[in-house]
């Protein structure tokens, strides 16, 4: 598990990214793009929301990337009109300003645990 400030650097890089230009990375998976259909929203909306993510929102990470070698993903949840979202991203740690990469954008499928909620450490 990460520290409250661990995961505010990653979340702080990975909006930094995006402000100086770096498009985010959507990955294209029938379950993100249902999850955006079902939540009805953007690739751009989903952007947004997960640069609104704070330490309150972190669930787990980093972890090794099951589908990339050498990459870390860090797990996030967040609430959009009543929904519990699953949101898994990724930076290369090896690369300043690198793509940023939302790996995953949908519905929890199972009630998602905040260890840093309410203070944490």
């Amino acid at each position: 598990m990460a520290t409250k400030r661990e995961v505010e650097e990653f979340l702080g890089q990975f909006r930094l990214c995006i402000e100086y230009g770096s498009k985010a990375r959507f990955r294209q998976t029938p379950k993100n793009i249902q999850g955006l259909a079902a939540l009805n929203m953007t690739q751009t909306q989903a952007t947004e929301c997960v640069c609104r993510l704070r330490s309150e929102n972190y669930c787990n990470g980093p972890e090794v990337d099951r589908d990339e070698d050498g990459k870390e993903v860090w797990v996030f949840g967040w609430i959009e009109r009543g929904v519990e979202i699953y949101i898994k991203i990724r930076l290369d740690p090896n690369k300043p300003f690198s793509t940023p990469v939302i790996r995953s954008f949908h519905p929890a499928e199972h009630s998602l645990s905040y260890p840093l909620k309410g203070g944490g450490k």
